[in-house]
């Protein structure tokens, strides 16, 4: 990311070169980094107190083919998934997976050795109690790598991640595992983010300290502002070895029980060392306790945390009698603490003298400012910096209070206003936001951003600005933008002490190549070239039909799926032939709609396109109009009947209906119809086919009723209302026999006249009857009004009368006594008419006893 503000410069984290990976080689600002990725997680362990669980997830891009990582050495390991112990600690990639893990127990306690910097009055530095952990978890270390060719604006290295499982928040280099509230600020490029653990009694308010923090990243102008600042108040549960601790470059904890209205202000204390980058030797290793010490007693003065007299008490402390042989150049006559109070009463002296001999618009920071990078400080170059920032008389003044053993004596109230009062006019200027603080204006895009890396020809970059006079007196600035060394934008201007105000800073880059950009001594640089090329990604149409020839409105998604600008010709055309163009231009990552209003004059069928990509419109499609002539004969066809006729007559359980329909096709395109006959609105049978423009055909639908009811039956536009029953009863209108009396036993047919009076069909079983007793049963079917004559012959066996019937209808027979030697009752049965039975007694046998009678019944159907 290009950063074009001294006061917030910042460094692209965890990236390195490919076999040659470390975890804090700054990115260069118009490289792409393919990084290896490896998430450390943290997990409390309640049962075993001091000892965490971590879990390393490592994901490798596509460019990886070898790696190989190492445990830290207070790392047990536990689990492996993707990787392979080697030697020791070591562990190799199987290159399985794009994902590999190693899971390991940590010891979490540290322990401080010797005198600690703001001692307290434990031991630990670090510590896990089971419930909770702060703690500075050691990174998995990357041993070597191997990893395929790529792109020359591509390179490979490692970024670190770390999170905690449950409840919890890391930073870079210190987290804290267990139950917190977590309290953020933003201001002057600089992210706050404090930790304030449930265990913890803080003895300020969070809000405060926060405010401490936000003033002093204001106040204190020594450069290397870090973009997040981490901080944990620690429980006081533990024996802490120290009052405070910060590590690496921002991340920090201090005792929750510290306050913030003090000039002996840790909370301070850790923050100005968070401002540090002093790369110091044996001489002026002092300067980094010393600075932290001074800076934080004199920012909280200056905050109002304190007073005047407990600042002075502050500084006091470096002429106490142990420290009278103390030499600051010199380690060896070092006594306990004596860089913290020797060292604040040294650096607050020189920056009073400073500010003397400069009138105030120059001070201590200045000289700080100066040793702030990664340049090797020793006692020369220090004095060199304290000549350049005030003269030689106050250099050789530091000379002597660091070589030898003099101490210089605190200042009065008075002396303090006359050095610190009234600064004549001194200018800053920092980015005006502390998010996306340039804009990009031009032909692609109108964003703000933080990334001002890469531009595409005749894009514009906008530096808003905030310059403030942080002097004493009104004073005039003047502020320019360059590239390739020559001035391409001034801005000029005069505030008042302690006034501000916002400027911008603006250039179009016009041609294509990799500038130096500047801003005072800030620096980046900005490769700018020509856009890329966007994408259609989807093709759509207002409307896929249309009844007549019309428009339509062709529109396109374009997307830019690369990190530059693109800018692309859209090309839209109709069955293959161009009909509009337009030019698109698009942001970094950014989607567009484009559309075109296309033409289609006939019937028929279009391929409509945006670059390649297509989709169809039908003029005038396929319409299919389902007919039935109301003259057309509707067949019925069931067990009883087949009719036809131009209605639907009732019907009974098991008919089919058959409806002829004609279908034509109106449109001006051929297409496939569907023609349905629905009962009660469900499809119960359907017919599909294929008809050309202006064609028709006649098919027939049929649906077969299996339930009584009434039912809508549906065909095209056409609705009738049926009705189906279960078949009727058939009646049995009159009865007569071929003869009403016999002269002796013998055979009668008996005839019945069957009718259907009912509208629908008739159909049951015909019972013939003597004297109450079935003879006979006959089954029969009748249509609509159909009339039918079935009949019998039945077996009068003896003389007497006899009651026939068929169905309800009945006659009688009478059967005269026949004259002879034997009596009918002898023949055929007893004289009272009854049947006769097989009997025993005197004067009968067995044999004689037996009269049997055998009936024959004929049955006899006419249908007239």
């Amino acid at each position: 990311m290009a950063v074009l503000i001294a006061l917030v410069i910042g460094t692209a984290a965890g990236v390195g070169v490919a076999g040659a990976a470390t975890d804090d080689d700054p990115a260069l600002a118009t490289t792409e980094w393919n990084n290896v990725t490896i998430t450390q997680e943290y997990r409390l362990q309640p049962d075993t107190p001091g000892h965490i669980e971590v879990t390393a997830t490592v994901t490798f891009p596509e460019a990886a083919t070898e790696f190989e990582v190492a445990v830290p050495w207070q790392g047990t390991v536990t689990d492996t998934d993707g990787f392979e112990s080697t030697v020791g600690r070591r562990y190799e990639w199987t290159g399985e997976r794009d994902e590999a893990t190693i899971t390991y127990d940590l010891d979490a306690n540290e322990t401080a050795r010797g005198g600690g910097p703001e001692r307290g009055s434990g031991r630990y530095l670090y510590a896990d109690t089971g419930s909770w952990a702060l703690v500075k978890p050691p990174s998995i270390g990357f041993v070597s790598g191997t990893f395929r060719s790529v792109d020359d604006d591509v390179q490979v290295g490692v970024d670190r991640k770390r999170t905690v499982a449950g409840e919890g928040a890391a930073g870079d280099y210190v987290a804290f595992l267990g139950p917190h509230e977590t309290y953020r600020r933003t201001a002057h490029g600089q992210s706050f983010t404090l930790i304030v653990p449930e265990a913890a009694s803080m003895r300020a308010e969070p809000e405060a300290i926060l405010a401490a923090f936000t003033n002093a990243s204001d106040e204190l102008r020594v450069g290397d502002r870090d973009e997040q600042v981490f901080t944990v108040a620690a429980p006081t549960s533990v024996d802490w070895a120290v009052l405070g601790l910060q590590t690496w470059e921002s991340d920090m904890w201090v005792r929750a029980d510290e306050p913030i209205a003090t000039a002996d202000n840790t909370w301070l204390h850790e923050y100005v060392h968070s401002r540090q980058q002093l790369n110091t030797t044996n001489a002026t290793e002092w300067l980094i306790e010393a600075t932290a010490t001074y800076h934080a007693a004199e920012l909280a003065l200056e905050d109002d945390l304190t007073d005047f007299d407990s600042f002075e008490e502050v500084l006091a402390r470096g002429s106490r009698d142990r420290y009278d042989e103390v030499v600051l150049a010199e380690q060896a006559t070092w006594t306990s603490l004596a860089e913290y109070d020797k060292g604040a009463l040294v650096a607050g002296e020189l920056d009073r003298q400073i500010r003397l001999a400069t009138d105030r618009s120059k001070r201590f920071e200045t000289v700080f400012g100066d040793l702030n990078d990664d340049i090797a400080i020793d006692h020369d170059r220090f004095i060199e910096a304290v000549e350049t920032a005030a003269n030689k008389t106050v250099a050789a003044t530091a000379d002597r209070y660091v070589t030898s053993d003099a101490t210089p004596a605190t200042w009065t109230r008075r002396q303090h206003e006359d050095a610190f009062g009234s600064a004549p006019a001194e200018f800053t200027h920092e980015l005006a936001s502390d998010a996306a603080p340039y804009r990009i204006e031009g032909p692609y895009r109108n964003v703000s951003t933080d990334d001002i890396d890469r531009l595409a020809v005749n894009e514009t970059v906008v530096v808003p600005l905030t310059v403030s006079n942080v002097g004493g007196s009104t004073g005039t600035y003047d502020i320019g933008l360059t590239v390739e060394g020559t001035v391409v934008s001034r801005v000029s201007g005069t505030l008042a002490a302690n006034e501000s105000a916002t400027i911008e800073l603006a250039h179009t880059f016009e041609d294509p190549g990799t500038y130096s950009v500047a801003i005072e001594s800030s620096k980046t640089t900005i490769r700018v070239t020509e856009p890329a090329s966007a994408s259609v990604e989807s093709v759509a149409v207002d409307r896929e039909t249309l009844e007549a020839p019309g428009n339509v409105t062709l529109s396109a998604t374009l997307v830019n799926g690369r990190d530059e600008p693109a800018r692309t010709t859209v090309t839209f055309t109709r069955n293959g032939t161009t009909v509009a163009e337009r030019t698109v231009s698009l942001a970094p990552g950014a989607s567009k709609p484009v559309e075109a209003t296309v033409i289609l004059s006939d019937a028929g069928r279009y391929e409509l396109g945006v670059n390649g990509r297509t989709t169809t419109v039908v003029v005038d499609p396929a319409r299919f109009t389902y007919a039935v002539d109301e003259t057309a004969d509707i067949t019925v066809d069931g067990e009883y009947r087949t009719v036809t006729g131009a209605e639907i007559p009732p019907l009974v359980v098991g008919e089919t209906v058959t409806i002829p329909v004609t279908v034509t096709n109106d449109g001006g395109v051929a297409g496939t119809y569907r023609a349905t006959l629905s009962i009660d609105g469900a499809v119960a049978t359907q017919s599909t086919g294929t008809l050309a423009a202006g064609e028709s055909t006649t098919l027939t639908l049929s649906a077969t009723f299996e339930r009584p009811g009434s039912y809508r039956l549906t065909t095209g536009h056409q609705e009738r209302r049926v009705q189906v029953s279960e078949r009727a009863t058939p009646t049995v209108r009159s009865v007569a026999v071929d003869r009403s009396t016999l002269p002796e036993p013998g055979n009668v047919t008996i005839s019945a006249a069957i009718v259907n009076d009912s509208p629908i069909p008739a159909a049951g079983k015909i019972n013939f009857t003597r004297n109450g007793t079935v003879f006979a049963v006959e089954s029969v079917s009748l249509d609509v009004n159909e009339t039918l004559s079935v009949a019998a012959t039945v077996t009068l066996p003896r003389s007497g009368t006899f009651a026939l019937a068929a169905g309800d209808q009945s006659t009688t027979v009478t059967v005269t006594t026949p004259t002879g030697s034997e009596t009918q009752a002898n023949r055929f049965g007893t004289a009272d008419g009854t049947e006769t039975t097989t009997a025993t007694g005197p004067g009968f046998t067995a044999l004689g006893g037996l009269l049997v009678v055998v009936v024959t019944a004929l049955a006899v159907i006419q249908r007239y």
